[in-house]
């Protein structure tokens, strides 16, 4: 979750920015502060999560609230029980009273974190892309993909019982791959990591098709498989 701190305090955006750090799926894109700068940043970058004082010169906490129409997920951080009650009543997810611990942060950060997982949009993956043969476009299924290999100004798309010749490079064809399915081990060839049958050294075995893996792309498919 990509995060930004919000406090008038010197010390207490150092404090905050040494507990996000210490949490993996936080990541600190900026520090501000007073709610003007604050909506700068929410203006031009993606903001997953405010750590917010409410007190500040200026616009406090729960004005700057009010003023955003799409407002991330919020933790609010105040040195007043009263204004922690008040928190509540602008729809955000926690709040931290100072002085702050790390386990009470933790605790926050996990229940916003947990929330922030339950609204966010699933992305679904495609499944196939649609090729152009002969100015018609036909859909090819991603399963069905062996191996894609280079030829001269083309790329041939090697499928189970047949193969088409598409104009485009290899660049532009593997970044519209999936790519938790398919990796490129040589200049030459993107290789769909389920259709493997056999590695014998640097030689993969598709089909009837030997492949090397290049020194270049050596490390990262050995990374990519499954062995023991």
């Amino acid at each position: 979750m990509k995060c930004i701190i919000v406090d008038d305090d010197p010390a207490q955006i150092e404090l905050l920015t040494g507990y996000v750090k210490d949490i993996s799926f936080l990541e600190l894109v900026g520090t501000c502060v007073d709610a003007i700068e604050a909506i700068a940043v929410l203006e031009k970058s993606e903001v997953d999560l405010i750590f917010l004082d409410i007190q500040m010169p200026k616009i406090s906490g729960l004005n700057m609230i009010r003023s955003l129409d799409n407002l991330p997920q919020v933790i609010l951080v105040t040195s007043s029980e009263k204004h922690a009650i008040t928190a509540f009543d602008q729809n955000v997810d926690d709040y931290l009273l100072k002085p702050i611990a790390f386990n009470r942060f933790l605790k926050a950060v996990n229940k916003t974190r947990n929330s922030y997982l339950k609204q966010k949009p699933i992305k679904k993956t495609p499944e196939s892309i649609f090729i152009k043969v002969n100015s018609v476009l036909e859909k090819v299924r991603f399963t069905d993909i062996l191996f894609i290999k280079a030829d001269e100004d083309y790329v041939n798309v090697h499928l189970k019982n047949d193969q088409i010749l598409v104009s485009t490079t290899m660049n532009k064809f593997i970044d519209k791959l999936p790519k938790s399915e398919f990796i490129r081990v040589h200049r030459s060839y993107i290789v769909r990591l389920d259709k493997i049958e056999k590695i014998d050294g640097q030689f993969l075995l598709i089909k009837d098709e030997i492949i090397k893996v290049s020194r270049t792309y050596k490390e990262a498919f050995f990374t990519r498989i499954n062995t023991i």
